[in-house]
């Protein structure tokens, strides 16, 4: 096995970032919510059971023999990490030096990881190789002139295409024809990876395009990803103007306008759903914030993921009321920990979010078997107090992966006079898990004398035959 590498003003302090933020996010500890596709509900401190009622598992046996897997041969693990906006000109001429110690502490902590599989599967050997990419150099790594943020169109979609065009571009020059890529995006980095892995083009759906490198990536990594679009009204911008016009007071037009009007939410949804996505999302007490409610500084919690990627949180959203947070938060960290050498939460930060990268290659790779937020939607009428709903079924066939156990769950109660909160220990809900990647939920309230109605989310999944991403790549 070998692993190897290839080798400001407030506004613009938050939007893109100048160093290590004013504060450590939170505990920044490495604690995560995880994937953990097993766990049989994520609802906060309420009471939760799980039943097994004939759970089974579809997609055949695990013996590669019946899978048709070659028996010898080499896995070759193609990382590429991919940076977000930067600012200044020094910046982006380095720009790929922003993913530095990612890189470095997920190969020297892959080599224990892939000598075990190698063990365990004798004749295989795993290879892993990585680079770093810099989107804004040209072949020569001259800066692009116009740069990269800079052309304004009024839409964002000339930025966007360059964005991706780039990416395509240095993914193809770094692994010519070659295929396992995984390609690990870093804010406006995430959102163009699931763009280039879905062939979007202009702010047309997925398939629109091909960049001639999709059909090669097997997985996305979307880190503090920029994945909706931050124009959204969902989100609360400070100050008394809308997202674009405040951020074009200290970013380039062009990206401004990209990161505004542009939604990757389809994009991330599909790689979900047809390739692999790993979605680590993260927020933190972030000083100084450009937005209301959860974030990191830099992007709303909510803005960093999508319904068909594996996790969730539960977070408030304008209206007094609160909703799932996609993704899997990896720790409490800011937007800029995992690359700012300067923060006080780098390593942790870093070595938290790599793990769960390597538990995601090695060990489970879950994909949302009942994909689209209305498959997962789930609205119970008032009931009075310690009265049961009835039973709710979701979940969709698993195709040929395998049950990877147990629903995860998400909630509000509802209180119709105002007060809504996630699930804590006035609530109780069961989940029941049950057979070829489906399940049920009942829920019921503790709130003396009063009617309640709640609002729940229910994700049920799949996991390849030997869980790990590592399951899905090509044997060369």
């Amino acid at each position: 096995m070998r692993a190897r590498a290839f080798t400001c003003l407030w506004l613009h302090a938050v939007l893109v970032g100048c160093g290590a933020p004013a504060e450590a996010a939170g505990e920044n500890g490495t604690s995560s919510e995880g994937t953990s596709s097993s766990s049989a509900t994520s609802v906060g401190t309420g009471t939760s059971t799980t039943v097994a009622a004939d759970a089974s598992t579809s997609g055949g046996s695990t013996d590669e023999s019946s899978t048709g897997a070659p028996e010898s041969g080499t896995i070759v693990v193609r990382f590429a990490f991919v940076h977000g906006v930067l600012g200044s000109a020094d910046a982006q001429q380095n720009a790929q030096n922003e993913a530095t110690d990612m890189e470095a502490y997920l190969l020297a902590h892959a080599d224990e990881r892939a000598t075990q599989y190698e063990q365990e599967h004798p004749g295989i050997d795993v290879d892993l190789v990585s680079t770093r990419l810099n989107l804004y150099t040209d072949v020569q790594d001259a800066l692009l002139s116009p740069g990269l943020d800079e052309v304004s169109d009024g839409t964002g979609i000339t930025t966007a295409n360059r964005w991706r065009e780039q990416l395509a571009r240095k993914l193809d020059l770094a692994y010519p024809g070659q295929g396992n890529i995984i390609v690990v995006g870093h804010s406006t980095g995430a959102r163009a990876a699931m763009e280039v892995a879905a062939g979007v083009i202009d702010d047309a759906g997925p398939e629109s395009h091909d960049w001639g490198v999709e059909d090669r990536i097997a997985g996305v990594v979307a880190l503090h990803g920029m994945i909706d679009a931050l124009g959204n009204p969902e989100y609360d911008f400070l100050g008394p103007i809308e997202f674009l016009p405040g951020c074009q007071i200290a970013a380039a037009d062009g990206w401004c306008e990209y990161a505004a009007n542009i939604s990757g939410v389809p994009a991330s949804d599909w790689v979900a759903i047809h390739k692999r996505a790993l979605a680590l999302i993260a927020w933190g007490d972030c000083s100084p914030s450009a937005w209301t409610g959860q974030n990191d500084k830099s992007l709303p919690l909510r803005a960093q993921g999508s319904p068909n990627v594996a996790g969730m949180a539960m977070t408030p959203i304008r209206g007094g009321t609160y909703a799932p947070a996609h993704g899997v938060v990896y720790g409490n960290f800011c937007h800029s920990d995992v690359t700012a050498e300067s923060s006080a939460a780098h390593d942790a930060a870093v070595a938290a979010a790599m793990d769960h990268v390597l538990d995601w290659v090695f060990v489970a790779a879950p994909r949302v078997a009942n994909a689209g937020l209305e498959a997962q939607t789930i609205e119970i009428d008032p009931l009075p107090t310690q009265t049961w709903s009835g039973e709710i079924d979701r979940g969709e066939s698993c195709a040929d992966e395998l049950d990877a156990g147990a629903p995860e769950v998400a909630g509000t109660c509802i209180h119709p006079g105002g007060g809504d909160h996630p699930m804590n220990e006035h609530n109780v809900v069961e989940t029941t898990d049950g057979p070829d990647c489906t399940g049920s939920v009942r829920w019921q309230h503790l709130h003396p004398d009063a009617m309640h109605p709640a609002r729940l989310w229910m994700k049920t999944y799949s996991q390849p035959p030997e869980a790990g991403l590592l399951a899905t790549l090509t044997v060369e």
